[in-house]
């Protein structure tokens, strides 16, 4: 699950319920189009990395950018 509905997480957020895993978190805020998210998110499979964008449209992009190179450490 790569597109986190913020409804269905507690507040704050457990990383760990977030991900499923224990692991540093990065938080990219403005994540535009997610190339630069999802190639740190390839080299870099030992961090979590949260998205966030308001773009309803670059939001999309980037949950099907990172599903298609099956980034698990990904969420938007």
């Amino acid at each position: 699950m790569i597109d986190l509905d913020l409804n269905s997480v507690a507040i704050p957020l457990v990383w760990a319920e977030v991900f499923g895993r224990e692991a540093p978190t990065d938080v990219e805020i403005g994540s535009g189009k997610g190339k630069f998210l999802c190639e740190l998110a390839a080299r870099r499979p030992d961090r979590n990395l949260l998205a966030v964008e308001r773009s309803p449209k670059y939001h999309r992009l980037c949950c099907d950018r990172a599903a298609r190179r099956g980034l698990e450490n990904v969420r938007v």
